[in-house]
């Protein structure tokens, strides 16, 4: 073998090994999002779903944030417009509502999502979240019942039946009478919930919204209402 050749192989060898060194280096200086979710969610209903889209990075502002699709499509591509905004810390993307679902699953297949963003001060993250379009049963009340009237104001027992495969149950308790709203995340071994006598009014509609979620974070919840007894 000659000298030059083996120089030549060397010189390769090296440039290969640097090439290593650098991709790890680089690696390394990449850090993954404190949040990074998409999840499906279904309104059973009015039979409305959309696709829920969730990041943070941290407490840096981000002037780029991208989410690119399985098939490669971009979905979300957001650019700071100049660096004096300081960027944005926290990202919440909801999709419209179609009454079509298979329109949505369209738009938004299944599989890996991958997240990227870039820091005001050039701090780079990177992370990946599956999106799922399977679904949970509805939750099913056993109190109060659809519509249900003259609910007692000294407190209110919401009850329903366990969701097999539930990670957890979403509950949201509010009027249009009222700027006062409860909203709770439960264990998905709890199968009732307390409303405290001072929220609830007398001769008042309000309603509930009760969710089963997914191991892979899909939400679907249904809506009824209620009405407290008059004074």
């Amino acid at each position: 073998m000659t000298k030059r050749l083996l120089l030549t192989i060397s010189a390769l060898f090296l440039g290969f090994a640097s090439s290593i060194l650098y991709a790890e280096k680089n690696d390394n200086l990449i850090e993954q999002f404190e949040t990074a979710e998409i999840y499906f969610e279904q309104n059973s209903t009015d039979g409305d779903a959309e696709i829920v889209i969730k990041a943070k990075a941290g407490d840096e502002g981000m002037s780029k944030f991208m989410v690119v699709a399985p098939d490669g499509r971009v979905v979300v591509d957001f650019k700071a417009p100049d660096q004096s905004t300081m960027g944005i810390r926290q990202f919440l993307f909801e999709s419209p509502e179609p009454k079509k679902i298979k329109a949505i699953k369209k738009a938004y297949p299944e599989g890996i999502y991958k997240f990227s963003g870039t820091t005001t001060d050039g701090k780079e993250y990177k992370s990946e979240a599956v999106l799922s379009h399977v679904l949970l049963p509805m939750v099913k009340l056993h109190h109060p019942v659809d519509e249900a009237e003259d609910i007692s104001t000294t407190g209110l027992h919401i009850k329903w039946a366990s969701v097999e495969g539930a990670e957890a149950y979403l509950i949201e308790v509010e009027s249009d009478d009222s700027d006062a709203k409860v909203e709770a995340h439960l264990l998905d071994s709890e199968t009732s919930f307390y409303v405290p006598e001072k929220f609830l009014n007398s001769d008042t509609e309000y309603k509930i919204v009760i969710g089963a979620v997914s191991s892979m974070g899909n939400l679907n919840f249904a809506e009824t209402t209620f009405t407290t007894a008059k004074e």
